[in-house]
């Protein structure tokens, strides 16, 4: 049986912005909106955050489970994970002509997210975004790890291969090495392995050991929504 089978339909169809809840239901980006579901999956969704500019994308928990944070358009916005939708946001970086990407959370409840063509950044919820990476070429798409301690990223204004460093911006790793990476990973819920999506039209699913890069698995699909599928829910499937 395929891992895609394993999950309910209605999850399959809205793939690219569905966040896992501890609950058993999830969220779920339905273009200017986000949804929630409960675990029954006969029970009516609820819309939660109906408000965004043009899209909403890349749903993170944050680790305490109270807060929920994502792009709308070019900001990033936190909101209560009990908020109606009426309710106002947590909080909003944005800034004029800085547009805010791939937002983080770190163990400490600060967010992780980069700006385009700019580097990484840092922010508490309601302070200032200020840089984290020591001036790299672009990096994009950060992935703070589970113990809030390394945060890898694609070089995309370079080689766009993957790198990993610790919080405060030490350490920098290359931990990949030809073909290139499309998102920085999920990781492990024990922190040693990232999962991956490669190859020049996003077809390879990538698992690598954080500690020295080396390459568990290459599996290929011609299938994009079963590569994007098991990049994010392999750890679910397979804790």
């Amino acid at each position: 049986m395929k891992l895609s089978d394993r999950m309910p339909k209605r999850l399959l169809d809205g793939l690219y912005g569905v966040t896992p809840l501890p609950d058993g239901g999830f969220l779920l980006d339905r273009g200017k909106g986000i949804v929630r579901y409960s675990a029954d999956l006969n029970a009516a969704p609820t819309m939660i955050a109906p408000h965004c500019l043009s899209h909403c994308d890349n749903i993170v928990l944050s680790r305490d489970g109270t807060m929920y944070a994502f792009e709308d358009t070019t900001s990033i916005v936190v909101r209560r994970l009990d908020a109606t939708a009426s309710d106002p946001d947590v909080a909003r970086f944005q800034g004029q002509g800085v547009y805010y990407f791939h937002p983080s959370w770190l163990s400490d409840g600060r967010i992780a997210f980069y700006s385009r063509g700019i580097g990484l950044f840092v922010a508490t919820i309601g302070g200032a975004p200020t840089r984290l990476d020591p001036n790299l070429n672009d990096p994009q798409d950060p992935a703070v790890s589970p113990d809030g301690t390394q945060i890898p990223f694609i070089m995309n204004g370079g080689n766009k291969e993957l790198y990993v460093m610790t919080i405060d911006g030490m350490d920098l790793r290359q931990l990949t090495n030809g073909g290139g990476t499309f998102s920085a990973g999920k990781w492990s819920p024990d922190g040693r392995y990232l999962v991956v999506q490669s190859g020049v039209l996003k077809e390879y699913v990538d698992f690598i050991r954080v500690s020295d890069g080396k390459v568990f698995g290459h599996l290929k699909s011609s299938d994009s929504k079963y590569v994007s599928f098991l990049h994010d829910f392999v750890w679910e499937l397979y804790p």
